[in-house]
C-alpha cells in the first residue's frame, strides 16, 4: 500500500500534534480515530494518522516567519490547543 505524498513549498512552517487515542477507564487504545475525524468535520484540519487509534491535528501552512513574531506563534500555539481539546472532548464522550 502507498501512502500519498503532497509537496509543500519551499521553507514552510506549520504545527502538527499527533493525539494517540486511550480508553479512559482500561487505558488500551481505543480505534475510534475513524469516528473523532468525521465527527469533527474538518478534514483540512483533523486528519486520520497511521493507526486506528491515532488522529493528527494540523494548522494552515505559513510561508514566512520572523523569529521576533511572537504573537504568530502564540496564535499557532493556542489554535493547535484549542483543537487538541475539541478532540480531547469528543474523545471522552465516544468512551
Amino acid at each position: 500500500m502507498s501512502l500519498p505524498f503532497k509537496c509543500s513549498e519551499r521553507l514552510t512552517l506549520g504545527t502538527e500534534i499527533e493525539l494517540q487515542l486511550v480508553d479512559n477507564d482500561s487505558y488500551d487504545l481505543s480505534h475510534k480515530a475513524d469516528r473523532v475525524v468525521e465527527d469533527v468535520g474538518d478534514k483540512k484540519r483533523v486528519k486520520h494518522e497511521l493507526t486506528k487509534s491515532m488522529v493528527e491535528l494540523n494548522s494552515s501552512v505559513h510561508t514566512e516567519i520572523a523569529l521576533n513574531d511572537a504573537d504568530r506563534i502564540r496564535r499557532l500555539r493556542h489554535n493547535g490547543l484549542q483543537q487538541k481539546e475539541v478532540i480531547k472532548q469528543l474523545c471522552h464522550e465516544l468512551l
